[in-house]
C-alpha cells in the first residue's frame, strides 16, 4: 500500500463529524477501496488534511466520494518515521 496526503478546502465539520473521523482513524480498518485512515487535520476555517494509507489515488478519491466529499488535491508521500 502507499500513502497519501489529501487537501479539503472549505469543508467545515461539525464536531461529531470531526470525532467520527478521529474514531475511524483510530480503528485501523480499511474501508471498500482498501483505504484506512491514518490520521486527520484540520482548522475552523474548513481545510482539512488527511493522511491515509490505500492503494491508489484512484482508491483514495473513491474512499471521500462515498462519503459525498471531493478532493481538492491528491499527493502521494513517502513517510520517512515510518518503519
Amino acid at each position: 500500500m502507499s500513502r497519501f496526503i489529501d487537501y479539503h478546502t472549505e469543508l467545515k465539520l461539525p464536531q461529531e463529524a470531526i470525532q467520527q473521523l478521529a474514531d475511524e482513524a483510530k480503528s485501523g480498518k480499511r474501508d471498500q477501496y482498501g483505504v484506512r485512515v491514518l490520521d486527520v487535520y484540520y482548522n475552523p476555517q474548513g481545510k482539512v488534511y488527511c493522511y491515509l494509507d490505500g492503494p491508489s489515488e484512484e482508491a483514495i478519491r473513491q474512499h471521500h466520494l462515498a462519503s459525498g466529499v471531493t478532493c481538492d488535491e491528491v499527493t502521494q508521500v513517502d513517510c520517512l518515521s515510518c518503519a
